[in-house]
């Protein structure tokens, strides 16, 4: 078994990495965007999730997400909605610019080198179902945690 060597970030050097190689009759990948920023000036910001929508203003100002890492330990899946707003969102109302599902066990990492833009700020909720307008609340407390690696 080999062992490949990490760089200060913990990722693998170019020379110690396996490639991977995709079949031209693959259907689309969805939950991995396999890139690396390399920025070390970026925030951190980690929501447990309550029972509740958890409308959260992570950022009141215009930044970009290089990274987003959600995780569910919970039995059924959740929707991850991203608002382009300086505030939290009004769950229902407003309109998210993404929208994310993370299966029940499961999860997802997302990772950009430039970068995905929210002018005005970056928010976000979570609910049960993926329409714009759907307010029903993450059911059980401590299940959903979304990571975000942002300027």
């Amino acid at each position: 078994m080999a062992y490949s060597t990490r760089n200060p970030n913990g990722q693998a050097t170019m020379a110690n990495s396996m490639p991977v190689v995709v079949a031209s009759n693959q259907s689309n990948l969805s939950t991995v965007i396999a890139t690396t920023s390399t920025d070390n000036s970026l925030l951190a910001s980690k929501t447990i999730c309550a029972a509740s929508t958890n409308a959260t203003s992570i950022k009141g100002s215009a930044g970009k997400i290089y990274r987003i890492d959600a995780f569910n330990s919970d039995t059924v899946g959740y929707w991850i909605k991203f608002y382009n707003k300086a505030s939290a969102p009004t769950v229902g109302t407003d309109t998210p610019v993404a929208t994310k599902y993370v299966p029940p066990g499961g999860g997802f990492v997302i990772e950009s080198t430039v970068g995905i833009p929210y002018t005005t700020g970056i928010a976000i909720a979570a609910t049960l179902l993926a329409t714009d307008a759907d307010t029903t609340a993450v059911t059980n407390a401590n299940k959903l945690v979304i990571n975000l690696r942002y300027i």
